[in-house]
């Protein structure tokens, strides 16, 4: 975005939200516009209809131009649905040349080797995230950059999503006259904000409930280490008492945020009045009640995201335990039962490390659109980093830059971001570093 500025848009199944973020020259970032709608036209993280949706994400972008006062171009969108594949891949290159040390370029080699060159036409690949290195022979480094080497392996963690899903989505947005400058799974962008550097270097289990859909994701050694998708979500917490207590989905919906908590012995002990469908009498349910209905269904996903981290080849829960967010991490309780449930460390994610965020905004229901900007902020920065870092070594064509002392001209502040944006279009199909 121009001055600074980047855009991140969660299209969810129960709200539309844009945030608009600017960057500061010390990194950081502060949010200076907003706009939240109910959503429409998604089920389960996917468009099921895209003149709903595209009307929704249209309310959403307009909403945040007006209070950021600055028109929107383009954005950044989270990606979330059962669609979602995850698989290892392994990538490698030889150099003939042991006095070099690994560059950028050579990493970047290394990890465009590990694309999935027999993928499937109707999936793409959103993400290939670098998991470890090995250089001649030596496992586990962390960062190859400087090292000499006569190869280099790398392990990738590859994130693909089914192309009609994608498709569908990027239509609903752009047909609201903005370009969808990058990708990113849900998960990936809440993890951003909302773990701590100890959590994701020790280990531990990112659980983000959102109303259609749950992503679990794995983080380990400062990278995110697998993950999976999960059809459940709030809305089958709200449909759980909708069908229990003979009402419609939206009076369920609201007894659910006002009077829902998932310890029953720590609920209320008052009734609560229900309508019921047609003309019948109004229902009166006591709060245990609805507590306990709510606690199972919650149970059960808590259950299931634990059993995929097993099927990751977790045996036991990360050291750091478990983190909950999104918007179904605001049902009190919910960290209770985590650690009843699952026998480890639990706490609500809130997002950390935004400026000028409103109240509103610091809960779990916003950890993937603020992780957004975040990721693409930090990835903008990395991305132009790269790239100087390879034209000074490697060379440029700068007419305004220093000589250094092989003679290539190393390009002036204005013609880096140039490159930078080139070297990015051309990658940014692939590799989401």
């Amino acid at each position: 975005m121009r001055d600074n500025l980047y855009v991140a848009l969660d299209v969810g199944t129960s709200k539309v939200a844009t945030l608009v973020g600017q960057v500061h020259l010390d990194g950081r970032v502060e949010v200076v516009g907003a706009g939240v709608v109910e959503s429409a036209g998604l089920a389960k993280g996917a468009v099921i209809s895209i003149p709903e949706a595209q009307e929704a994400i249209r309310a959403s972008l307009e909403e945040a131009a007006v209070s950021s006062g600055r028109p929107i171009h383009d954005v950044y969108a989270t990606v979330t649905g059962t669609h979602l594949q995850f698989s290892t891949r392994q990538g490698s290159i030889h150099s003939p040349h042991y006095s070099v040390p690994i560059s950028y370029p050579e990493v970047d080699r290394a990890i465009e080797t590990a694309y999935p060159t027999d993928i499937s036409p109707e999936l793409q690949v959103l993400h290939l995230v670098p998991r470890s290195y090995t250089v001649d022979g030596l496992k586990g480094v962390r960062n190859p950059i400087g090292m000499h080497a006569l190869r280099l392996d790398v392990e990738c963690l590859c994130i693909s999503a089914a192309s009609a899903p994608i498709r569908n989505l990027l239509k609903a947005i752009e047909h609201s006259r903005v370009k969808v400058a990058g990708l990113i799974m849900s998960g990936l962008a809440s993890g951003e904000t909302v773990l701590t550097r100890d959590e994701r270097e020790m280990g531990v289990l990112l659980v983000e409930i959102g109303g259609g859909v749950t992503t679990v994701a794995v983080f380990q050694q400062d990278s995110l280490a697998g993950a999976s998708v999960l059809p459940v979500g709030g809305v089958n917490c709200t449909s759980d008492l909708a069908m229990a207590l003979n009402t419609p989905l939206e009076v369920a919906e609201r007894i659910k945020l006002q009077h829902g908590n998932l310890m029953p012995d720590n609920a209320a002990s008052e009734r609560v009045e229900i309508p019921s469908f047609g003309e019948g009498a109004a229902l009166k349910v006591d709060q245990r009640e609805v507590a306990r209905y709510l606690r199972d269904r919650m149970e059960e996903v808590l259950r299931m995201a634990a059993l995929q981290a097993r099927s990751m080849g977790y045996a036991t829960l990360p050291p750091a335990g478990i983190v909950l967010t999104g918007g179904s991490a605001n049902l009190p309780g919910l960290s209770m039962l985590a650690r009843r449930t699952l026998s480890v460390p639990a706490r609500i994610g809130s997002p950390r490390g935004i400026a000028g965020l409103q109240e509103q905004y610091t809960n779990p229901s916003y950890a993937a659109v603020l992780g957004t900007l975040q990721w693409a902020a930090r990835n903008r920065t990395a991305h132009l980093h790269k790239v100087g870092h390879a034209l000074w070594h490697h060379g440029g064509n700068g007419t305004n830059g220093t000589p250094n002392g092989n003679g290539h001209g190393v390009p002036s502040g204005r013609e880096l971001p140039a490159k930078a944006m080139a070297w990015l279009r051309e990658r940014a199909k692939r590799v989401a570093l």
